[in-house]
């Protein structure tokens, strides 16, 4: 029981935590005005936020004109 107490918190503060920035969040919210504006701007486009690209959270959320 002490050992799963152990690995569960481990675990827990082991996992790397994703930092999404800016373009990830308008790429998941499908906002493509405000995708354009960050990547003229210079934001890389294949940015990871340590799970995935600013690309996949637009298609994982059927935003198909951001992506």
């Amino acid at each position: 029981m002490r050992a799963c107490l152990f690995l569960f918190f481990a675990a827990l503060f082991l996992i790397p935590t994703a930092s999404a920035g800016p373009l990830h969040d308008a790429a998941e919210a499908g906002d493509a005005g405000v995708l354009t504006s960050l990547l003229d701007g210079g934001s890389g486009i294949n940015e990871s936020d340590g799970i995935a690209t600013p690309l996949y959270y637009a298609i994982y959320n059927r935003h198909f004109e951001a992506a």
